[in-house]
C-alpha cells in the first residue's frame, strides 16, 4: 500500500469516526429533547452551552448536573431524613452527618473532618496561609467568610483597587460612618468595636450589633409557629428544626431519644458517656457543653452582663433575665393540665407535675430511698453524712437547712417579721402566725380519727392520741388471761 492509499484510508476512518460521534450526539440530543430549551450545542466549539448563564461544558452529563442549579431539580434523596440534593456527591457528604464518618484527617494535629474543603481550610491555621485579601486595607484572612465579616468594618467606605492601601481620607470616611452606634464605641486603634456593657471587641459591626442584643434584650426574630422570639437568626433556624420539625432521624442508641440533627445527638450522648470536654481552669469542674463552662466562669469573675431595664437587677444568663422579666409582666405561660396552676418556666412545671404523677426520679445510693426533687436528695444525704453546712456566726450552732439558720438568727436579733393583722401580735416564724390566726377564726384543721375531736394545733392532736393509746393499754391489762 502506497502513501496515498494510506492517507485515503486514514481520512475515511476519521470521517467514519466523526459520523459515529455525530450520530451518538444526535441520539443523545433526541433523547433529551425536554432540556433543549436550556441547553444548546455549539458545533464550532464542540461544547454544550447553558442558555441561562452561558457556561460551557464538553460533556452532556456534566451539563445535565449543572442545569439543576437553574431548574431546582433535586433527584438524590437521603434514606434517613428524606432531605434532597441536586448532586450525588452532596448526598454522599450529607450521609456522613448520620454515620459520623470523618475520613479527612489533619496530618499535623490529627483532627478529623467530614469534608475535604474543611480540612484544607483547617490546614491554613497551621501554615498561616492567608489567601483572601481586603481590597480596601489589604488585610489578609484565612478564609473567605472571615474576609466577608471584616468587610463590614468598611461600611460606606469607598472601595480601592486590589492591592492598594487605605488612604487617610477613605479611612476617615469609613470611621465617621460607623460612629454613634448605640451601645458601642470605637477603640483607639480604629479597627475594633467595643461593647460598652462588657468590653467585648470585634472588627465587624454586624457581629457587634448582634452581640448587644444580649444586653438590650432585643429579640427581633420570631417563630411563626409558636411566637417564641430570638436574638439571633440562626437561633430561630435551629429552634424550628429541633422543635417544630416532625423529622427526628437521629436517635440515641442508649435511651432511644430522637433528635432533629446529628449535633444535638452528639451533645446528648455526653450525658451517657460522662464526657466533659470543657474544664474550668480555676476549680477543674468539667462541663458537657462550652456554654456551661462560659456561664460557670461568671461565678468566679462575678460578671453579670444581663441587666433588667426595669429594676436594674443583673443576671449571669440571658435565660435567667428572661424568666425574671415575667415578674414585671406577671406572665405565667406554663400551665398544669391537672390542677390549672401556672408557672414561669417549663422546668418548674415539669417538677410540679411529679406531685400528680408520683414520679420519684432521684434515689439515695445509701438506703435506696426515692425522692421527688434533686434538692430533696441533697438534703437527705446529710442524714447519712451528718453534714450541717449552715452555721450561726454568733453561737456556732449548725443547721441542715438555710431556712432553719435564718429563723434561728432571729433569736439573736429579736426580729419578729410576722404580725397578726387582728391583734398586732408578732412572731418569728410564719407557721406560728398561722397557728395564732386560728384563735381568731376558730379553725380546727386537726381531727382525731377515733372520736372525731378537733384541734387548732398539731401538738394538741398528738397529746390527745396518747390518751387513746393509754386507754387501749389499760383495757388490755384488765382483760383476764386465757386459761
Amino acid at each position: 500500500m502506497n502513501a496515498v492509499e494510506e492517507h485515503v484510508e486514514v481520512a475515511v476512518a476519521s470521517s467514519s469516526a466523526d459520523k459515529s460521534r455525530n450520530l451518538r450526539m444526535r441520539n443523545c440530543t433526541k433523547q433529551n429533547s425536554d432540556i433543549n430549551s436550556i441547553i444548546e450545542y455549539d458545533k464550532r466549539k464542540r461544547r454544550y452551552v447553558c442558555k441561562a448563564c452561558k457556561k460551557e461544558y464538553m460533556r452532556l452529563e456534566v451539563m445535565r448536573r449543572h442545569i439543576r442549579c437553574h431548574t431546582g431539580e433535586r433527584p438524590f434523596t437521603c434514606e434517613e431524613c428524606k432531605q434532597t440534593f441536586a448532586q450525588r456527591h452532596h448526598l454522599i457528604s450529607h450521609r456522613r452527618s448520620h454515620t459520623g464518618e470523618r475520613p479527612y484527617s489533619c496530618y499535623i494535629c490529627n483532627k478529623a473532618f467530614s469534608e475535604s474543603y474543611t480540612l484544607k481550610r483547617h490546614i491554613r491555621t497551621h501554615t498561616d496561609e492567608r489567601r483572601f485579601a481586603c481590597n480596601i486595607c489589604s488585610r489578609r484572612f484565612v478564609n473567605s467568610s472571615s474576609l466577608k465579616v471584616h468587610m463590614d468594618s468598611h461600611t460606606n467606605a469607598l472601595p480601592l483597587d486590589v492591592g492598594s492601601t487605605c488612604t487617610s481620607d477613605s479611612t476617615t470616611r469609613a470611621t465617621n460612618s460607623r460612629r454613634n452606634v448605640p451601645g458601642l464605641r470605637y477603640d483607639a486603634s480604629g479597627r475594633q468595636y467595643v461593647c460598652e456593657a462588657c468590653n467585648k471587641q470585634h472588627s465587624s459591626l454586624q457581629v457587634m450589633r448582634s452581640h448587644i442584643r444580649c444586653h438590650t434584650g432585643e429579640r427581633p426574630f420570631t417563630c411563626e409557629t409558636c411566637g417564641q422570639t430570638f436574638t439571633q437568626r440562626h437561633h430561630l433556624k435551629v429552634h424550628k428544626k429541633r422543635t417544630h420539625s416532625a423529622e427526628r432521624p437521629h436517635s440515641c442508641s442508649t435511651c432511644f431519644k430522637a433528635f432533629a440533627d446529628s449535633y444535638a445527638l452528639r451533645m446528648h450522648q455526653r450525658i451517657h458517656t460522662g464526657e466533659r470536654p470543657f474544664t474550668c481552669e480555676i476549680c477543674s469542674k468539667g462541663f458537657h457543653y462550652s456554654r456551661g463552662l462560659k456561664e460557670h466562669m461568671r461565678g468566679h469573675s462575678g460578671d453579670r452582663p444581663f441587666a433588667c431595664f426595669i429594676c436594674d437587677r443583673r443576671f449571669k444568663q440571658t435565660s435567667s433575665l428572661k424568666v425574671h422579666m415575667r415578674i414585671h409582666s406577671n406572665d405565667f405561660p406554663h400551665g398544669c393540665d391537672v390542677c390549672g396552676r401556672s408557672f414561669r418556666t417549663a422546668r418548674a412545671l415539669e417538677i410540679h407535675t411529679r406531685n400528680h404523677t408520683g414520679e420519684q426520679p432521684y434515689t439515695c445510693s445509701v438506703c435506696d430511698k426515692k425522692l421527688t426533687y434533686s434538692w430533696s436528695l441533697t438534703i437527705h444525704m446529710r442524714s447519712h453524712t451528718g453534714e450541717r453546712p449552715y452555721h450561726c456566726t454568733i453561737c456556732d450552732k449548725r443547721f441542715l437547712y438555710l431556712s432553719n439558720l435564718r429563723v434561728h438568727q432571729r433569736t439573736h436579733t429579736s426580729e419578729r417579721p410576722y404580725m397578726c393583722e387582728v391583734c398586732s401580735k408578732t412572731f418569728r416564724e410564719s407557721y406560728h402566725l398561722l397557728e395564732h390566726m386560728r384563735t381568731h377564726t376558730d379553725e380546727r384543721p386537726y381531727s382525731c380519727h377515733d372520736c372525731y375531736a378537733t384541734f387548732k394545733k398539731r401538738d394538741g392532736l398528738v397529746k390527745h392520741m396518747r390518751r387513746h393509746e393509754d386507754t387501749v393499754e389499760t383495757t388490755y391489762e384488765q382483760q383476764p388471761s386465757p386459761l
